[in-house]
Order: C-alpha cells, then sequence, then structure tokens
C-alpha cells in the first residue's frame, strides 16, 4: 500500500515536471499559450512586474489572443487592434490609445471612435497615419500606466490618447492599489516556485478565469476556424442594436447605483485620486520622453449626461437628487490637468449643448453606442490634426 502511494506521488511529480517543460518549450510557438502560461505573481513584487501580461492576468475580464470579441479576432497580444509591429514606418505617424472597455467598445469593430478617427484621418492628414487600439477590459490607470511604459512606448507613437472613464475608473484604481498593497505585504509562499512560477498551474487558473468571464458576459469566445489574428472574425456583429437595451433595468440600476458614488463629495471612491494623479503625471513624462503629445480624453458618466436617469438612481437610494454634484469628477480631474499642463478633452463640458447627448450610451448598459462614438470621433478630429501639425 505504502509503496502505491508512493508510486503514485512519483508519477505526479514526473507528470508535473514534463508537463512544466512542455508548456515552457510550447509557449514559445503560440501567444494564446503564452497567455495562459501567465502569472502576475511570477515576479517577486506585483509593482515591479515586468511583464505587462502578467499584470492583465489578474484581470476579471481576460480576453485572450485568438478570442473573438464582438465580432473581432484579438491579436497575438490580446487587443483589439490589427497585427503592428513595433518598427513605425519613416513616412508615418502614429496615435496609440489606452483606456478601458469603454475605449475596446462594446459595438461593431469599424464603428470604434478610434477606426472612425483613423479612417476621417487618412483621408485629411498628407502622411500615412495608424491609430493602435491597446485598450483593455476592466483596468484603471495604475494597469494603464505600466501597459504605456512596457508595450505602448514601443510603437514610436506620435500621439497617446489616455481615455478616462468616470463612470469606474475611480473604483479600477481602488481595486488596482488593494492588489498592490497585498502583492506588497505578501509573505514568501512555503512553495514559491510551484505557487508562483508554474505554469501548469497558472495555465488551469488562467483558463478557469477566462471561460467563467465568457459565460457571465459573453465577451468573448474562442473562434471556431484558424483567422489571422487581429482582424474581423466569423460574426461579424452585425445584428448590433444602437437602441437595444443589454442588461434588465434592475440589474442596470444597481450598477448604476454603485457609480453615483462618483458624484457625492466626500466619497470614499476618491481615495483613490492621489494614485490616479501620479499615474497620468508618469503618462505624460513618458510620453514627452518619446517626443510625444498626450491628451486625456474625459469620459462622463451616463447619469451625468441622462438626468432623468440620475433622479431615478436618487429615488432608489433615498438621496436627495441635490445631494450629487453632477460634474464633480470632471472638476477634480481638470484641475489637477491644468496645474500640470496637462491636455485634455472634457466629453461633458462639449454635450452640455448637444440635445442627442442622452442617445450616446446603450440603453441600460453605460457604455457609449455607434452614436456616441461618432460624436467622440468627430470631436477628437480637430484636436488630432492639431497635435499631429505641430509634430
Amino acid at each position: 500500500m505504502i509503496k502505491q502511494v508512493l508510486y503514485s506521488i512519483i508519477g505526479m511529480c514526473i507528470v508535473f515536471v514534463l508537463s512544466e517543460l512542455f508548456l515552457g518549450e510550447a509557449k514559445k510557438f503560440s501567444p494564446k499559450l503564452l497567455f495562459f502560461t501567465k502569472n502576475p505573481y511570477q515576479q517577486s513584487r506585483y509593482v515591479t512586474n515586468i511583464d505587462w501580461q502578467g499584470l492583465w492576468t489578474l484581470s476579471n475580464c481576460p480576453t485572450p489572443p485568438e478570442f473573438e470579441l464582438y465580432g473581432f479576432v484579438l491579436n497575438s497580444k490580446g487587443f483589439r487592434t490589427p497585427e503592428t509591429p513595433y518598427q513605425k514606418p519613416s513616412d508615418t505617424k502614429r496615435l496609440v490609445l489606452l483606456g478601458d472597455s469603454q475605449a475596446v467598445g462594446p459595438i461593431p469593430y469599424n464603428q470604434l471612435f478610434l477606426n472612425l478617427l483613423e479612417k476621417n484621418i487618412r483621408a485629411e492628414y498628407p502622411k500615412k497615419f495608424q491609430a493602435i487600439n491597446l485598450a483593455l477590459p476592466c483596468i484603471g490607470p495604475p494597469i494603464e500606466e505600466i501597459l504605456l511604459s512596457l508595450e505602448g512606448i514601443r510603437y514610436q507613437p506620435d500621439i497617446i490618447v489616455l481615455a478616462f472613464y468616470v463612470g469606474n475608473d475611480f473604483l479600477d484604481a481602488n481595486l488596482d492599489i488593494e492588489r498592490y498593497a497585498s502583492e506588497k505585504n505578501k509573505q514568501p509562499h512555503i512553495l514559491p516556485f510551484i505557487f508562483y512560477q508554474s505554469k501548469l498551474i497558472s495555465l488551469t487558473r488562467n483558463l478557469y478565469y477566462t471561460f467563467r468571464f465568457g459565460r457571465k458576459s459573453m465577451m468573448t469566445k474562442q473562434t471556431k476556424s484558424s483567422p489571422s489574428y487581429g482582424t474581423m472574425g466569423i460574426d461579424d456583429y452585425s445584428s448590433y442594436n444602437p437602441h437595444e437595451p443589454t442588461f434588465p433595468l434592475e440589474e442596470f440600476l444597481a450598477l448604476e447605483m454603485d457609480k453615483s458614488s462618483i458624484l457625492l463629495p466626500h466619497s470614499d471612491v476618491y481615495a483613490s485620486l492621489p494614485q490616479i494623479q501620479q499615474n497620468i503625471s508618469h503618462m505624460k513624462e513618458l510620453t514627452e520622453k518619446a517626443r510625444a503629445h498626450f491628451l486625456v480624453l474625459i469620459i462622463p458618466e451616463e447619469m451625468q449626461v441622462n438626468r432623468d436617469l440620475l433622479h431615478t438612481i436618487a429615488l432608489k437610494q433615498n438621496i436627495p437628487v441635490d445631494s450629487f454634484d453632477v460634474e464633480l469628477p470632471q472638476r477634480v480631474l481638470k484641475q489637477y490637468f491644468d496645474q500640470n499642463h496637462i491636455n485634455y478633452i472634457d466629453l461633458l463640458e462639449m454635450w452640455k449643448s448637444d440635445t442627442s447627448a442622452m442617445q450616446y450610451f446603450q440603453p441600460q448598459d453605460t457604455h457609449l453606442n455607434t452614436l456616441g462614438n461618432q460624436s467622440v470621433a468627430r470631436i477628437l478630429f480637430p484636436e488630432i490634426i492639431k497635435l499631429l501639425n505641430e509634430q
């Protein structure tokens, strides 16, 4: 009996070691396998991790390479953008976009504001122009800063745009800060190699989180064939309707109630503000070192644009509607940006005189729809042209 147990343990150890060796070699030839064998704790400290994909695997919304995201096959690095070499042609100008799911866009690929902007600029600008979307779901400024420093700068951009969505970027930054603190204070594990370095354990963990997220939101799905990375998928998402509600009403209102804290003075959500300021200032420094222009696009929360929705949220929470400071998030951001000479576009300010602005969000969703993306592209166009002409 003891011999059988011993043989079983030895056999499992041999299988484990052989699996590690196989995965170590196989991941060199598969971007998808490379993603799934990453672990955010493979470095000694989360805050000093030199592999942004390792950080990304900690996200609650992983989108691996070669999965379809709203009709587009993610490229070999997991972005909703075509495959693009780091080396920039001498006759080309480049824009890199950073952001969360608002910039990823739950709408058809060709209707994203970045792609509309790229099309319009190519029609007017004398040089070649490329727009590269490095936005990822469920991340905030702390991760976006790391993503810019480790990945975005490598594309030799002339302009870097950070899409800051006030609806959850303060909240996401708080989550990132908690993760940083937790990892910084983490004591070494009794088996650090197995739990921090094992590719097999990382593969199992990441597969679980990816498919759990896929089943929950239907945001990603594995392709049925082998299309090229960074191209349109089998499902072109032609069934998309900009006026069709996404979530049941009560589920949507619950999401909005969580986000309504950004409009309340002295809210705990603003505990992340110093960290966000530091992140954005560092992004500006990285951009300037790369001799590029930096621009923050401030995207409002729907209840800032739709006052009927705000009244509903106030009523649901038994809070007087006058207690909500509708422009508070933009005001705290712009005060810092003005003091530190950070260029920005405030969509809420631009939409005050736009009678169609209430139609710019997908119903019962929180994301911009195609109409909203078209408006963003129109607003960005003259500013991007101006920055290109200043190069």
